[in-house]
């Protein structure tokens, strides 16, 4: 089957983050494992545009989507800064994708055709934007939802009344939250599916050769520490001190790779500005992962890394729910850290959590379990009829 993907791309436009990257990157390993042909269909939107904080990158979207249309083809362009990414490369040789950026109206009066249509992964249901809940794929092609994810508890009435009409015309829901089931049920779909995030659907050798392909396999000098932080909303949710603290007291170095305005709080020297497949090798290397990301936290898992995720407090408690669903179901809950710790806990106690060993012989099956009923939701998803 041909099958075209709607996902988050303005998110990998903006910053080149990881996780949009491979969630896509991975959905499409594993459809192609089973005998698909996957797309991503690269979209821009009022919504999308909205992200875009300054006019200068809104300026050069544009342009890219006016050499898009004119030329056929599209070259990815780094926006300005501290945000810009270093994935180009490995997007337009990883990541089949289409030539043409398509707008709403593009959408709605010539699509991309497909056999299949795939809304997820990412938080692509936080907002109610139509592409994302596929009203514009032709009657005649399937529509499914592969681990759709929102701000599950900050949705609204309205949402949910939109949400019931748009839903009804899925051949397949499936999530990456618990409480996304529960929301799905409540606008109609009983059958709705709890799966994993589409990175899961490839196992750790698969990146570990993906790794060495690309020749980034490389050893380092010295043992590390990995931090990785993803879109800092307060200078506070940053523990530079106890980050450099905590590495000096294993004899450890410090990396730290973070992204959107997370990097301005961090000292230059210990800043990497990694390549995808030299980031997935920094976390394979790593000595600890510390990460308030849920990709972050998905990939040291993956290569069964020591970590510890950092949780968001206060009216913002409701983005853990991907992270605390992941770790509840793995068995992993003590890897999830109140961010109040690192500011009021005492020191060596926390140092002593941390490093507290994970029995990776009793997580392997428990993903294994879940890995099987996602793999299995999307053969079934995708089979002929």
């Amino acid at each position: 089957m041909k099958i075209a993907i709607i996902s988050l791309y303005s998110a990998l436009y903006r910053g080149g983050n990881y996780g949009t990257l491979f969630q896509n990157y991975a959905l499409q390993a594993y459809l192609k494992n089973i005998g698909h042909e996957p797309f991503w269909v690269r979209t821009k939107s009022l919504s999308d545009i909205r992200y875009i904080k300054s006019i200068y990158n809104l300026y050069l979207y544009a342009l890219d989507s006016t050499i898009a249309l004119a030329k056929g083809a599209h070259k990815t362009r780094k926006p300005s800064g501290d945000s810009a990414r270093p994935y180009e490369t490995f997007f337009e040789r990883h990541v089949d994708h289409t030539a043409r950026v398509y707008t709403r109206n593009d959408l709605l009066n010539d699509p991309p055709a497909a056999d299949i249509y795939i809304a997820g992964s990412d938080q692509i249901w936080t907002k109610m934007v139509p592409h994302f809940f596929l009203d514009f794929v032709p009657t005649s092609s399937r529509r499914i939802a592969y681990a759709a994810s929102a701000r599950w508890d900050g949705l609204t009435d309205e949402w949910l009344l939109a949400a019931r009409e748009k839903l009804a015309r899925f051949d397949q829901v499936s999530v990456r939250e618990a409480a996304g089931v529960d929301v799905c049920r409540r606008a109609g779909r009983e059958d709705t599916t709890l799966v994993l995030d589409p990175v899961f659907l490839m196992e750790k050798t698969h990146y570990i050769d993906l790794v060495r392909d690309e020749g980034d396999d490389t050893p380092y000098d010295s043992p590390f520490l990995m931090a990785y932080f993803v879109s800092l909303e307060n200078p506070k949710e940053l523990p530079v001190a106890f980050l450099e603290r905590f590495s000096a007291r294993q004899g450890w170095d410090l990396q730290a790779d973070f992204i959107s305005n997370a990097a301005q709080h961090m000292p230059r020297n210990r800043l990497m500005n990694p390549t995808p497949t030299q980031w997935l090798n920094a976390i394979d290397k790593s000595k600890f992962v510390l990460t308030n990301s849920f990709h972050g936290m998905a990939f040291a898992i993956l290569m069964e890394r020591p970590f510890a995720v950092l949780l968001k407090d206060g009216k913002r408690v409701g983005k853990n729910e991907r992270i605390t669903n992941m770790l509840r179901f793995l068995g992993l809950e003590d890897r999830a850290i109140g961010m109040d710790l690192f500011y009021s806990g005492d020191f060596d106690a926390l140092a002593d959590r941390l490093m507290a060993g994970t029995d990776w012989d009793e997580v392997r099956p428990k993903l294994q379990k879940w890995r099987d009923i996602s793999r299995d939701f999307l053969i079934s998803a995708t089979e002929a009829r």
